[in-house]
C-alpha cells in the first residue's frame, strides 16, 4: 500500500513538473513577456506599444543640420510628412500603422514615439544640409542612380539621394501607390547605400595604394590596348594603346592593361590584403544601416586577379562605401565612419549625439598625398577640371545584365562628392558636370 502510494505521489510530481516546463516553455517562445527569445513575439510586442504610443504621442520631427523641417506629423496614428518627399523618401522612409515600418522612421521609431512633456516624440537633427541634398536628387531625379556627399575629415553626411529610372517616390502617398510600388523588383533598396555592384575604374584607387606600399609606381608596362592571361583577354575602352606607362599615366588613361599586369606582380595576397584594409569584403554598421560588400580572391586565378585589379572580377561595392574609399585618401589615409545622425533630444535634454569615429587606417599618409597628388593631376588634364584643389576617378563598370554602371568620384581637402549612375551606356566622365554642380553649391 505505502509503495503504491509512493508510486501515484511520483506520477504526479512528474504531471506537475511537465506542466511547469510547459508553462515555461510557452512564456518564453509563445509571449512577449522575454525579449530576445522569439522574434515573432518580439515584434508583435514591439507593435503592440507602438500602437499604444501612437495613441498618445506624435512622431518626432526630423530636422536638417541647421534645424529645417525635413518631416513633421500633424496628427497621431499617422507617419509624418516629408516636406520634400522625392528627394528623402528612400533615406527617411516611413512609419505607418498600415504599411509598417522603413528607412530611418524604422530604425529610430524608439525615438520618434518616446513620449515627451508636450505629447510629440524626440526630434532627430540629421548631418544631411538639406538645401544640398534636394540639388543632388535634382540632378539624378529619374534616372538609376545614386549622388552622395560627404565631409572628409569629419565622416559627416551631408547628401544621400537615391532615384529610380522613370519612378518618383513619395513617402507622403502610401496609400495610393504602395501595392504598385511592390511589384517593382528592388524598388525598395536605396541606390546609395543598399545596390552593391561592380566599381569599375574607381577601384584602381585601392589597386594603386598596393602598388605604391610595394614601390611599383614607377614600374613601366607597356600598353598595347590588350593583355592575353589564361586565354582570357584584358581590354582597355575602345582597345586604346598608350604605349610605355607608370602608375600616374595609367590613372589618367585608366588603363586596365596597365592595372592587370600590376597585379600579377603584386599577387593576389597583397591585393587580398589591401582591400582588406579598406574594409572591402566586410559588413560595416553605420548609424541608419549595414554597408555590405564582396570581395573574393580566394584561389583566384590569373585572369581573375587581373579583372579584379580595375574593377571587375567577382568585387561588389556599394556607391557609399566608394565614397568612403575616397574620404580615406583625402584625409591623410584614415578612413571614418559615415554618420547621418547629429543628435536625438526630448525635452531640452540630448539622448544622443553623432561623433567622428575612426574605422581604419588603409593607407599611411605618404601614400595619402602621393594619390592625391597623382589624381589631382588627372582631374586637371584628363578631366579638365581646374578648380577647388579636387581631385577625381571616373569608373565605368560592365554588369551582366549588358548595361554599365558609370561612377565619378571627387574630392577635396573638404569635402567628397561621387555620383553612380547605371545606364545602357555610356562613360564615368559623362557625370562631371553633375558632380561638379554639386561643389559649386558647398562653395557658393
Amino acid at each position: 500500500m505505502q509503495k503504491m502510494l509512493y508510486e501515484r505521489t511520483k506520477i504526479v510530481i512528474m504531471i506537475i513538473t511537465a506542466i511547469i516546463i510547459f508553462f515555461l516553455y510557452y512564456l518564453l517562445t509563445r509571449t512577449s513577456v522575454v525579449s530576445g527569445v522569439n522574434e515573432y513575439t518580439d515584434n508583435l510586442r514591439k507593435s503592440t506599444l507602438n500602437n499604444i504610443y501612437r495613441e498618445s504621442v506624435l512622431e518626432g520631427s526630423i530636422v536638417d543640420s541647421s534645424g529645417n523641417i525635413i518631416s513633421e506629423a500633424i496628427e497621431k496614428r499617422k507617419t509624418g510628412k516629408l516636406v520634400y518627399p522625392e528627394a528623402y523618401s528612400w533615406l527617411i522612409g516611413y512609419n505607418d500603422i498600415t504599411y509598417g515600418a522603413y528607412g530611418l522612421k524604422g530604425r529610430y521609431e524608439e525615438y520618434l514615439y518616446m513620449p515627451g512633456k508636450d505629447g510629440k516624440g524626440a526630434t532627430l537633427q540629421l548631418t544631411i544640409n538639406d538645401n544640398l541634398q534636394r540639388k543632388a536628387y535634382e540632378l539624378i531625379s529619374g534616372t538609376e542612380a545614386s549622388a552622395i556627399v560627404l565631409n572628409t575629415t569629419s565622416g559627416k553626411i551631408l547628401a544621400l539621394a537615391s532615384s529610380k529610372k522613370d519612378i518618383q517616390f513619395n513617402a507622403n502617398e502610401l496609400t495610393d501607390h504602395m501595392d504598385e510600388w511592390n511589384q517593382i523588383e528592388g524598388f525598395f533598396l536605396p541606390n546609395g547605400y543598399k545596390d552593391m555592384e561592380e566599381p569599375g575604374s574607381v577601384f584602381k584607387i585601392v589597386t594603386a595604394s598596393s602598388i605604391i606600399e610595394n614601390n611599383m609606381e614607377n614600374n613601366i608596362i607597356q600598353d598595347l590596348g590588350t593583355f592575353a592571361v589564361q586565354g582570357h583577354t584584358v581590354r582597355n575602352s575602345g582597345e586604346n594603346a598608350f604605349g610605355s606607362i607608370s602608375l600616374q599615366e595609367a590613372l589618367g588613361y585608366s588603363s586596365n592593361v596597365y592595372f592587370a599586369q600590376e597585379a600579377l606582380q603584386l599577387g593576389s595576397s597583397k591585393l587580398k590584403e589591401k582591400s582588406k584594409d579598406f574594409l572591402v569584403g566586410k559588413d560595416i554598421e553605420l548609424d541608419f544601416t549595414t554597408l555590405k560588400s564582396n570581395f573574393d580572391l580566394e584561389n583566384a586565378s590569373s585572369a581573375l586577379l587581373a579583372d579584379t585589379a580595375y574593377g571587375q572580377g567577382k568585387t561588389l561595392i556599394t556607391p557609399l562605401q566608394m565614397a568612403m574609399i575616397g574620404q580615406t585618401v583625402a584625409n591623410g589615409g584614415e578612413m571614418l565612419k559615415p554618420y547621418l545622425v547629429e543628435n536625438i533630444s526630448l525635452n531640452g535634454k540630448t539622448l544622443y549625439e553623432g561623433k567622428q569615429i575612426g574605422l581604419s587606417q588603409p593607407i599611411s599618409e605618404e601614400t595619402a598625398n602621393l594619390l592625391v597628388e597623382y589624381l589631382n593631376k588627372v582631374a586637371e588634364k584628363n578631366y579638365d577640371i581646374n578648380h577647388y584643389n579636387i581631385s577625381a576617378k571616373t569608373g565605368t563598370a560592365e554588369l551582366p545584365n549588358g548595361n554599365v554602371k558609370k561612377y565619378f568620384l571627387a574630392f577635396n581637402q573638404d569635402y567628397v562628392v561621387l555620383i553612380s549612375q547605371k545606364d545602357i551606356s555610356g562613360y564615368g566622365i559623362d557625370l562631371k558636370d553633375k558632380v561638379l554642380e554639386i561643389f559649386n553649391q558647398l562653395y557658393a
